[in-house]
């Protein structure tokens, strides 16, 4: 009887460590699931940062191209004009006897 007792401890203990390695196993993975989505939240925000101050970058240089892009209208418009003065002018002293 004593043998059939501690048979069935036995028996029961390893039944108890089985479910008990069953509960550590599923423990580590849900903790490797929580690692790897926060791994992967820190990487979508990394990502969206990069992307967000890259747009930053893109329109401020698109903003300096922009007052540029005036800047130069601005010249050609006074070289023009100043051209255009000149043409007249020697036109106006071709016409003048003097």
């Amino acid at each position: 009887m004593k043998m059939i007792l501690e048979a069935n401890a036995e028996a029961e203990a390893k039944a108890l460590l089985g479910g008990f390695s069953t509960i550590l196993q599923n423990i580590e993975w849900v903790i490797s699931f929580i690692f790897v989505g926060e791994a992967l939240g820190f990487a979508i925000a990394a990502k969206g940062k990069a992307e967000a101050d890259q747009m930053a970058l893109k329109a401020k240089a698109f903003s300096e191209y922009k007052e540029a892009a005036i800047a130069d209208m601005v010249l050609q418009v006074r070289f023009h004009f100043i051209f255009l003065l000149l043409i007249i002018l020697q036109d106006i002293l071709a016409n003048v006897r003097v």
